[in-house]
């Protein structure tokens, strides 16, 4: 990282990120160093949380750092003159206390641990957290957070990121409709019919740019210092300017950090180690400026990564498509 003050170093940056080895045990664990690796080089993340913690932290204002990990947005609000608590629930705390000495900041008090069994003197001006998973949802943090904030958060206090939105866009790309659909063909004269539907009713990570989408809209909104629990179902009503053939939807986030600090994660934005995600239609929809979509879209709970359940459903007034995940993995063997 960039010394006190100084700008981050460029050299790193998120479209560069080699992607992981599937055959690594430790494949995603935030006890892996390079799930933080990966993490800390998204320059466009953690500069976004540089400048908003510089833009909010005034000396002597008390931090609590949820999900610490490294321990780096507890050293930028240290940096920034903040008395600073840093909960971290794996061992990477060890090393997280470690790094914030070594880099100039030993009064970072951490507490290996979670929400509950947390515990301070006083309550916090801030409480910043990078939380967010793919699409806001493939972490289980949000839950805990929101106790976290409930109890340690002062009267006046600030939450950073402030707010997240959800968005949603249709996928009009049919090269990532066949991908999916390949055993759908029967390729080397084999009918793999059995499972050959299965990829168009599961979810998956992706990295579209704007080519391959139309029609963005926002799904959902949380501000973080007032959202009660993770919603249940999020809704949208799309309009699109000119037909075409939709082949599923996909979805992401933007975060709003601080006033003039934003953080986006979807098909125009710069690229993140954050993914998006790509909920497919089974067959594809025609789309037309006459007949508005309708959009819900039931995000998964209290579950993380591989353990994610979307459930998706679409519908123009004349034709509906409606996806569960939870069923697709019963048909795969996975549930």
């Amino acid at each position: 990282m960039a010394a006190v003050g100084g700008p981050l170093d460029s050299r790193y940056h998120a479209g560069s990120m080699a992607l992981y080895n599937d055959r690594d045990p430790h494949h995603g664990s935030y006890l892996d160093v390079s799930t933080h690796k990966d993490m800390l080089r998204d320059v466009v993340r953690t500069s976004a949380y540089h400048d908003a913690i510089r833009g909010l932290v005034r000396p002597g204002d008390r931090v609590i750092d949820f999900g610490s990990g490294t321990g780096v947005l507890a050293i930028f609000a240290a940096r920034a003159g903040a008395s600073v608590e840093a909960i971290e629930r794996t061992r990477m705390v060890e090393h997280a206390r470690e790094i914030a000495q070594r880099s100039g900041c030993p009064s970072i008090r951490f507490h290996h641990g979670d929400h509950r069994s947390f515990d301070s003197d006083a309550r916090a001006d801030l409480i910043v957290s990078e939380w967010m998973g793919h699409a806001v949802f493939y972490e289980s943090m949000l839950e805990p957070l929101i106790a976290l904030r409930d109890r340690w958060l002062r009267p006046g206090g600030t939450m950073l990121p402030a707010s997240v939105t959800i968005a949603c866009a249709l996928v009009t790309d049919e090269a990532l409709y066949e991908d999916y659909g390949f055993l759908e063909h029967g390729p080397y004269g084999i009918d793999f019919s059995p499972i050959g539907g299965l990829p168009l009713r599961q979810s998956h990570l992706v990295a579209l740019d704007e080519s391959q989408i139309a029609g963005a809209c926002e799904l959902g909104r949380l501000d973080m210092l007032t959202v009660a629990r993770s919603p249940e179902r999020l809704s949208a009503r799309v309009e699109v300017t000119e037909a075409a053939e939709a082949y599923g939807l996909v979805l992401w986030f933007d975060a709003e950090l601080a006033p003039g600090v934003s953080l986006g994660t979807g098909p125009c934005d710069p690229p993140t180690h954050w993914s998006q995600v790509f909920l497919p239609f089974p067959q594809p929809l025609a789309v037309v400026p006459a007949r508005p979509l309708e959009i819900e879209v039931l995000p998964p709970r209290n579950v993380e990564g591989d353990a994610a359940s979307w459930a998706w459903r679409v519908s123009d007034g004349e034709r509906s498509i409606a996806v569960a995940e939870t069923e697709t993995w019963a048909r795969s063997g996975r549930a």
